[in-house]
């Protein structure tokens, strides 16, 4: 672009150019749930900010607080051009902050930790977005039948506080189908296929049947693994997630926490998974 020369005064005009983007989303919160901010920004899409100092145009501005920090966030607000502004109140009632946001929508979180937290805050913002905009991944979960008794209780908490839509052989396969043709279609259909690595796995030729269509239709991989075994040779170029090594840098999880945590972070859009 040509330099400005300032000749446009002497017409009695001025111009302003604004650099920022438009985002849909942007969120902010206080130190406490930063992460909660972030990691709402990697599940919609949106630009996580960080200071007062920055500025940013968006259709939503999310705040994240739990009553600390109340004049920071006012303060990020009031740089961010928004149309609408919602607020999340974690354990406390929205009334109680309605005086700091009058112009915002406040809604009130129940101050539960881990998992269920997240569901919460996620459902919220997911409210303020049209339904036809918000697209849930198709999961296919690739795994043997010897890990179900310690995958299930998994499986249910990512399908009923997550809201996640699993494929498992074991419960979605309707009666009289042919599992090779409804396999093929379900991993073709899906957005991510999730690899489920254990000793029983390495020794499933179902389980290396799905990771071959996977591997042949190019569809997001990700793996995880239960107890350290390595994938399909044609898989293990791909970032694997490991439970025994999250719980060891994490000793207080029970073995079925650290399986739900590593899905998580498995299926989360910022993960390290890729196409092959």
């Amino acid at each position: 672009m040509p330099l400005c020369d300032g000749s446009h005064r002497s017409e009695g005009w001025e111009c302003s150019v604004d650099t920022a983007e438009l985002v849909r989303f942007a969120f902010a919160a206080n130190d406490n749930l930063r992460n909660l901010a972030d990691r709402l920004a990697h599940r919609f899409k949106g630009r996580s900010l960080q200071s007062t100092a920055e500025t940013a145009r968006c259709e939503r501005l999310v705040l994240v607080t739990d009553g600390q920090d109340v004049d920071v966030l006012r303060r990020i607000g009031e740089a961010v051009q928004t149309s609408e502004t919602l607020v999340l109140c974690i354990g406390m009632a929205p009334s109680v902050l309605g005086w700091a946001f009058p112009e915002a929508d406040c809604v009130g979180i129940e101050a539960d930790s881990g998992p269920l937290l997240w569901s919460q805050v996620e459902d919220a913002v997911a409210q303020a977005v049209p339904a036809a905009e918000v697209h849930r991944p198709r999961v296919f979960l690739s795994h043997s039948v010897q890990d179900e008794e310690r995958l299930f209780p998994t499986i249910d908490a990512l399908r009923d506080h997550f809201g996640l839509e699993l494929f498992v052989c074991a419960d979605s396969i309707p009666s009289g189908s042919g599992w090779h043709e409804e396999i093929r279609r379900q991993v073709e259909a899906c957005d991510l296929f999730l690899f489920i690595s254990s000793a029983a796995a390495a020794s499933s030729s179902f389980c290396a049947f799905e990771a071959g269509i996977a591997f042949a239709l190019r569809k997001s991989i990700h793996v995880l693994s239960l107890d350290g075994t390595l994938p399909p040779l044609h898989l293990q170029s791909i970032h694997a997630i490991d439970v025994e090594r999250l719980q060891a840098r994490k000793p207080w999880l029970t073995h079925g926490d650290a399986i739900l945590e590593a899905c998580l972070a498995a299926l989360s859009p910022a993960s390290s998974g890729g196409r092959v």
